[in-house]
């Protein structure tokens, strides 16, 4: 993962061995910009808004013949703007939660529903309460670029990372289909960010 609440303080952090030691590494494509204690910790001082808790997930799936026939790209972008957690190296568990933040004089919107339930209720608000704004639930992907050009074979083996390109089968193959025809699209397609949990009634809460 990488930290993600300051473009100047992003730090790659290996959190659990990886599994499989053979997995690729997906370079600057991929990743997982997740918040931390550092970023709840400036949270706390009042130099960050709650909202800076957001986590980020990178994807990227492509296959190419070498650059000659075949070529299939998708990159895409996901956006959790209220999650539920935290990296936390100092908690048993690893993980923190926002919404503890909160009472600690956070500011934002969200901090703001928070205390004013509890001014209500008198009682804080569990993490995984339907109550907590902090459910994970307002989400938006955005593919930005998308490119299938082929004018050779339509089926393609690869290995389990997609890693070994080959138009005929080997041990461990898997076989697979890209279209045999050719579209790009390079701009960004932006998708409005959806409260899946805006409906009260659901009770969603964290984990979901």
């Amino acid at each position: 993962m990488t930290r993600d609440c300051d473009p100047d303080q992003r730090q790659v952090k290996n959190i659990f061995p990886v599994t499989p030691s053979n997995s690729p590494d997906g370079g600057g494509f991929t990743g997982r910009f997740i918040p931390d204690s550092v970023c709840a910790d400036a949270v706390v001082a009042g130099t960050k808004d709650i909202n800076k808790m957001s986590e980020i997930w990178t994807m990227a799936s492509f296959a190419r013949n070498q650059g000659k026939l075949a070529q299939f790209e998708l990159f895409t972008f996901a956006f959790v703007a209220n999650p539920s957690r935290f990296f936390d190296p100092d908690s048993d568990t690893k993980i923190g939660r926002p919404i503890d933040l909160c009472y600690k004089g956070a500011k934002g919107f969200l901090c703001d529903q928070v205390r004013r339930t509890t001014d209500r209720t008198g009682k804080k608000v569990a993490f995984n309460s339907p109550s907590s704004p902090f459910n994970g639930a307002f989400r938006d992907i955005s593919p930005s670029r998308f490119v299938v050009r082929n004018t050779g074979p339509t089926t393609i083996y690869t290995n389990v990372f997609g890693t070994r390109f080959s138009t005929t089968a080997f041990p461990g193959s898997i076989k697979q289909f890209i279209s045999g025809n050719h579209a790009t699209d390079d701009g960004r397609i932006d998708v409005p960010f959806r409260n899946f949990a805006a409906n009260a009634a659901d009770k969603i809460h964290s984990p979901n």
